[in-house]
């Protein structure tokens, strides 16, 4: 083999390997990184289920503390601060896990039913036909207002900026409620709470 065709052989031969090397380089990185992104995720939802466990069940009573209202703002921020699919697949992993005791999921359908009242701003008043479908609770006439409007944000209703219990919780969300679909509409209609001041 002559001097030339060594060169332009051992030429074509390290474009070949810095060709694989940079491919090599590529993929590590795109693998290492999609591994990263998933690691964060999952990091991100259980942040999230653990917030949503520290909020004060929907009982009975209109009473709700000041520590209780606290902690809804709080998850009800961080879930602003993530990404939709995370906060809604968050919702839905979240009340999965509850599927099957009967005991204990109508007390966590509370908790997130209150959360996404503090999430998204939604209106006191609001024709009737548009009453939101998502979770079957017992209303009895409480959603309703005396000017013959709906309520959109029941169970709540707010004073100067400050949420207060308009009913006590009857009943359950019902088997269907799933709550990362009605994130995800509201996400659509309705525009996220300014949560900003105190």
């Amino acid at each position: 083999m002559s001097g030339r065709s060594k060169i332009i052989s051992y030429s074509l031969l390290a474009i070949v390997m810095v060709w694989i090397g940079w491919h090599l380089v590529v993929w590590t990185t795109r693998g290492l990184g999609s591994l990263v992104k998933h690691e964060q995720t999952v990091y991100t939802k259980w942040k999230l289920k653990r917030q949503i466990q520290k909020i004060e069940p929907w009982t009975a009573s209109t009473n709700y503390s000041t520590g209780g209202w606290e902690q809804l703002v709080k998850t009800a921020k961080a879930f602003q601060n993530t990404t939709p699919k995370v906060a809604a697949d968050t919702l839905n992993d979240y009340l999965r896990r509850y599927a099957r005791n009967p005991n204990q999921l109508p007390a966590e359908q509370g908790k997130v039913f209150l959360l996404l009242r503090i999430v998204f701003e939604l209106p006191a008043s609001a024709p009737v036909g548009q009453r939101l479908t998502f979770a079957s609770w017992t209303r009895g006439r409480s959603d309703l207002n005396k000017d013959g409007t709906i309520n959109l944000s029941w169970p709540l209703s707010w004073d100067q900026g400050k949420p207060r219990l308009a009913a006590g919780c009857e009943g359950t969300a019902g088997s269907g409620y799933y709550a990362g679909d009605e994130f995800a509409s509201l996400r659509y209609k309705f525009k996220y709470r300014d949560l900003s001041k105190p």
